[in-house]
């Protein structure tokens, strides 16, 4: 059974609450010691001092504004009034909730429509080739609005589609610095630097989405691609490999084998599978030089 320690400590965290003018807190905490002191078994000399410090925080709620009009004559707990005095706070204490998450949630969509407003008037720019204004909007936008979750993926994806590669770098290496869980921007960063001919830069950039995020058959033939222009023909015959062992329909990276294969083995190279001493399939790979 509850006894009037309890009781006396939730009257003294609404006490508490009340200096400092956390209205929703205070309520709570009031509501939780008249729950309380309806069900218990707290009489005498206990209740009455309980009920003088409930008095004393029903008047400091009576005079926040928030209140004033809602109970102008004041509040007070007056004998038995216990569960109807719990029925009334718990009522206001819900509509008060109610109304901050109502106004919450209509200065969140304000807030998202300000940065779509933001975005899609620099994409207009970029449509238009105007890239100046589109990038001035773009920082504008980023600066305003960097806690935003993918916003700087989103314009460095935007820039990178309308050819302007150098300026996503920033964007997009930003991205990965506030989250490198999100796989996101390394697609397009890799894309930019492949954009910018900074290759080895690309292929680094693979290896660490590999290491990030596991085997990708997208990102292997990304690195095949990277290692077949910088005419590194074993890694770009291996890394397509990769791709086609994950996605057999791989069409792309097959051609890079098909292209790498003469470079490496010479022509008239074929490849036929046969049983080892382990009796798994192998590959064994014949050519003529």
């Amino acid at each position: 059974m509850v006894g009037a320690k309890t009781i006396r400590e939730h009257v003294a965290r609404a006490k508490a609450y009340a200096s400092r003018f956390e209205i929703l807190k205070t309520l709570s905490s009031l509501c939780d010691a008249l729950k309380l002191l309806n069900t218990s078994k707290v009489f005498g000399r206990e209740k009455f001092e309980i009920e003088i410090l409930i008095d004393e925080v029903l008047r400091t709620l009576s005079g926040m504004p928030q209140l004033k009009s809602i109970f102008p004559n004041g509040l007070s707990l007056k004998k038995g009034q216990e569960a109807q005095l719990y029925k009334t706070l718990r009522t206001v204490h819900d509509k008060i909730q109610s109304a901050i998450e109502k106004a919450e949630m209509e200065k969140m969509r304000a807030y998202k429509l300000s940065i779509d407003k933001a975005i899609l008037t620099a994409q207009k720019f970029l449509d238009e080739e105007n890239f100046a204004d589109a990038k001035r909007i773009f920082r504008k936008a980023a600066d305003k609005f960097a806690d935003e979750p993918g916003i700087d993926q989103d314009i460095g994806g935007r820039l990178l589609r309308a050819g302007q590669a150098k300026d996503a770098l920033e964007y997009l290496e930003t991205a990965i610095e506030k989250d490198s869980r999100d796989a996101r921007p390394y697609t397009h960063l890799v894309m930019a630097y492949e954009m910018l001919g900074e290759l080895d830069k690309g292929i680094e950039l693979t290896k660490d989405a590999l290491r990030n995020f596991g085997p990708n058959d997208r990102t292997y033939l990304i690195q095949a691609r990277l290692f077949f222009k910088l005419k590194k023909w074993d890694e770009a015959f291996d890394a397509a490999e990769a791709a086609l062992a994950i996605n057999p329909l791989a069409n792309s990276a097959q051609k890079i084998i098909d292209k790498v294969k003469p470079r490496i083995f010479g022509k008239g190279k074929g490849v036929s599978q046969v049983k080892g001493k382990d009796g798994r399939e192998k590959k064994v790979y014949t050519f003529d030089l």
